[in-house]
Formats: structure tokens, C-alpha cells, sequence
């Protein structure tokens, strides 16, 4: 079977380390357990060592990829026909006229069963790109290209920083998805995929803003509740998270919308002491946020 035929791909991937050349491997049985009778189709190139499995000995029929990046190091797990599958969850990313591909820093955080039924639908759409069925071809390992130059890392001068920067804040909830979604739907926030660590019971996601800076949504069995009244009393320690918005309009328009969803604004919009436009809201799990503009004159 062309899944024990790795001679090749072990020699290309020499030059990654350890824990990436895993990675890879693992992603290739997850495929070759799905589609035993695919073609293997390997490319040395000059910038990714990269594979793909297709229906036929040929590119163009190709239904998904691995790709390891020489300098970047990324691992995309790709499909070829990309934008012609569905992705309800919006997956799958590239800016390309077809090809559309994911991420994969982990086993943990790739999402086995959603790619599954991406690659269902991309198998059958290179089936169908098959005009003639004497091209259908099963079974075989295929060296497409090897570069006769790679590319190399150059070494670059490190950048030296001279100051912090807020890098995230971490929040228990015992709501992750419905907290998560609340960030991305109306704070335009992007999510990661979900990593779990099933011994511990522990989930989590990182939501990444347009600053920079991202929220780390936790969840694990026997968090205790906050025993502070969130809702109608201060206290000490941190007590809210802050959006700026841009402008009093977009400001206005956040509460607006926020309102009409059912969620509560606790005061404003209004003007504060030291110039700031900005309203007081709660997420779901009632914690505190400001939804703020500067320099409003």
C-alpha cells in the first residue's frame, strides 16, 4: 500500500525537526486511513516540501494537500479545489481563485471531524473533474518534481523590544461557545481552533482583535463562581475590559445593536469626565465591558 511507501517523503523532510515531521506524518495517515485507494503525489519544491492525494496520477484532480513551509515552517493542510466546497464555519482560509487551506499547529487543535466532511465533498468534486475513467488510477506513491535548490533561512538581525505590550487576559466561563461567539459577532474577533486536554477536562480558545491583543476563553469542571456582584458593584482587582470603537457614531451604534439583542447597557452612552464617549455592557457571563471613543471633539 502507498501509505507504507515513505522513503521519499522521510528524505524530503529531513531539514524540519522533529516535532513537525510528526505533525506531517500524522496528518498523512489521517488522510491515506480515509482514501486507502488515492494517489500519493509528492513535490519537493523550492519553498515547501508538499504532497497531495488524488484520483489520478495528475495535479489537477488533486482533493487535499500537506504542505511544510522551508522558512516559515507553517504546515497548511490545503485543498486544491478549495473554492468549490462548502465551509459553513469559514475554515478554511486563502485569497487564491481555488486553492483554500488551514493552518495545523497541533494534533489537539485540528478538527478531525469537521475536515472529514470537507474532504468528502472534495473527493467527490475531483471525481467529477475526471472526464475519462481510464485516468482513474489507484494505490500509487509518485514523485512528482524534486528541486535541484531549496530554500534557505536567511539570518536576520533579532529586532530588539524595547517595551511590553498587553499580550492577553484569560477568562474562566462555563458558557466557551456562547461567550466565544459573542466576541467574534460583535467585537470582530477571530477565533483559533478549540485545544483540549482531555485528562485535565480543560478547553479553551484564544480570540485575537484587530490591536493585537487577544482574550484566552477557558473552561474545566469545578471552577468556582466568582462570589463578587458583578452586575451592580465595584470591586478590587480588574473589574472590566475596554473597546475602543473608533468614533461617538460607531459608539452609539454598538449599543444600539447590543440592546436590541437583549444584552443590558448598565450606563451611557455618555460623556466622562476625562473626554472619553463610552457605555458599560456585560457579556453573557455578566462580565464587565466598556465600549469607548477617544478624541470625540
Amino acid at each position: 500500500m502507498s501509505k507504507d511507501e515513505t522513503k521519499d517523503l522521510e528524505k524530503f523532510l529531513q531539514p524540519f525537526d522533529k516535532e513537525i515531521t510528526d505533525l506531517v506524518f500524522w496528518l498523512r495517515e489521517f488522510v491515506w486511513d480515509m482514501f486507502p485507494t488515492a494517489n500519493e503525489l509528492i513535490y519537493d519544491n523550492y519553498n515547501a516540501v508538499a504532497f497531495g492525494w488524488s484520483v489520478t496520477d495528475r495535479l489537477g484532480h488533486t482533493f487535499c494537500s500537506v504542505a511544510v513551509g522551508r522558512t516559515s515552517k507553517n504546515i497548511h493542510f490545503g485543498f486544491y479545489w478549495g473554492n468549490e466546497i462548502d465551509d459553513p464555519k469559514k475554515l478554511l482560509i486563502g485569497n487564491g481563485n481555488q486553492y483554500r487551506y488551514t493552518l495545523v499547529t497541533s494534533k489537539n487543535d485540528f478538527p478531525k471531524t469537521y475536515i472529514k466532511k470537507l474532504l468528502q465533498q472534495a473527493h467527490v468534486n475531483s471525481l467529477a473533474k475526471v472526464k475519462d475513467p481510464k485516468q482513474i488510477v489507484k494505490g500509487l506513491t509518485i514523485t512528482k518534481s524534486i528541486s535541484a535548490v531549496k530554500r534557505t533561512l536567511k539570518n536576520k538581525p533579532v529586532k530588539k523590544i524595547n517595551k511590553m505590550i498587553l499580550e492577553h487576559v484569560a477568562i474562566w466561563t462555563d458558557n466557551l461557545e456562547l461567550v466565544k461567539e459573542y466576541y467574534i459577532k460583535y467585537f470582530d474577533g477571530k477565533s483559533n481552533n478549540k485545544y483540549t486536554n482531555p485528562k485535565k477536562g480543560f478547553n479553551s480558545y484564544f480570540i485575537s482583535f484587530a490591536s493585537g491583543a487577544r482574550i484566552e476563553l477557558m473552561s474545566k469542571p469545578n471552577i468556582p463562581d466568582n462570589a463578587n456582584d458583578r452586575v451592580m458593584a465595584q470591586h478590587k482587582g480588574i473589574i472590566h475590559l475596554a473597546f475602543d470603537a473608533g468614533s461617538k457614531q460607531a459608539v452609539d451604534e454598538k449599543a444600539i445593536q447590543l440592546q436590541a439583542d437583549g444584552f443590558t447597557i448598565l450606563s451611557g452612552p455618555r460623556v466622562t469626565g476625562d473626554g472619553y464617549y463610552e457605555f458599560e455592557t456585560l457579556d453573557p457571563d455578566n462580565n464587565r465591558l466598556e465600549v469607548t471613543a477617544k478624541n470625540i471633539d
